[in-house]
């Protein structure tokens, strides 16, 4: 690992701006929306779920890479851990990604990639990750995996995400997200429409077999509609998405970057259907 002194403090000022934008400031104040129970649903017993997360390495001109903390990230992996004692399953963490390895993989039912773009795997780890999903393990994407050179260059995970990335829409800001189903899992707890405050991103080009959990309302985006139409089959923006893959199962959120949406109980319950679903609740 590069010392992040090292990169001078001018690219820890830029470095620094970009990680401010993904926080994010403060949700905007508004009336009280109204209360939302959690989702009703357990894991089955012995139920292990695999968080992976890491820092991002970032590339300058004319400079080395460099890795800053992501100081959120320990909010966000207590949120899940926190899911895991309300819905019955077990949650262990791993920041290396040597954990994908047949015999550490062994007794998970899924895996959560938690904001790890890029995810950067060795030839063996991925042939890992392959056997794990067709052995009928599942995966959980949390604002991760796409957008980068492997999905870009590895036919495999770009099936598994079930879209492609397309553009970030904007910086953390609150945006409306509606809901498309209500008989998956993962949709059962959550409201018709919520307001999430999170950093947003554009996907398209959905698999065939994707179901879209829910989308984004292009009218809320603060600069108003996006300049270009959306061309992509399927509902416009979606945002969440869920599909049986090559063995196993994908559920893919592009929500979750925001240390500010795991305030939020409509996302909360989202997740937990997602993790339950994918761990073949």
């Amino acid at each position: 690992m590069i010392s992040i002194r090292s990169a001078g403090s001018r690219a820890l000022l830029l470095i620094g701006t970009l990680f401010a934008a993904c926080a994010g400031p403060t949700p905007r104040a508004g009336p009280a929306a109204p209360a939302i129970a959690p989702l009703d649903a357990t894991a089955r017993p012995g139920t292990r779920v695999l968080v992976f997360s890491r820092d991002y390495p970032f590339v300058l001109p004319g400079r080395e890479p460099i890795i800053v903390p992501d100081t959120s990230r320990g909010t966000r992996i207590e949120a899940i851990r926190q899911l895991g004692r309300r819905h019955g399953f077990a949650v262990e963490h791993a920041e290396e990604s040597a954990v994908f390895a047949d015999t550490l993989l062994d007794g998970f039912s899924a895996v959560v990639f938690l904001n790890t773009s890029p995810t950067r795997l060795t030839s063996a780890e991925k042939s890992a990750l392959q056997r794990f999903v067709r052995g009928g393990g599942g995966v959980v994407a949390v604002e991760a995996l796409s957008g980068h050179e492997q999905e870009r260059t590895w036919s495999w995970l770009r099936g598994l995400i079930g879209a492609r990335f397309r553009s970030v829409w904007a910086q953390t800001t609150d945006l409306l997200v509606k809901r498309t189903d209500s008989t998956h899992l993962s949709t059962r707890a959550v409201p018709r429409a919520w307001i999430q405050h999170d950093f947003w991103e554009e996907f398209g080009e959905l698999a065939p077999d994707a179901l879209v959990l829910a989308t984004l309302d292009e009218a809320s985006r603060p600069e108003g509609k996006w300049s270009r139409d959306y061309v992509s089959p399927g509902p416009p923006y979606p945002i969440t998405w869920a599909h049986d893959y090559d063995g196993g199962r994908a559920w893919f959120a592009g929500l979750g970057r925001s240390v500010h949406a795991y305030s939020s109980q409509a996302f909360l319950n989202h997740l937990a259907g997602g993790i339950l679903w994918a761990a073949g609740q």
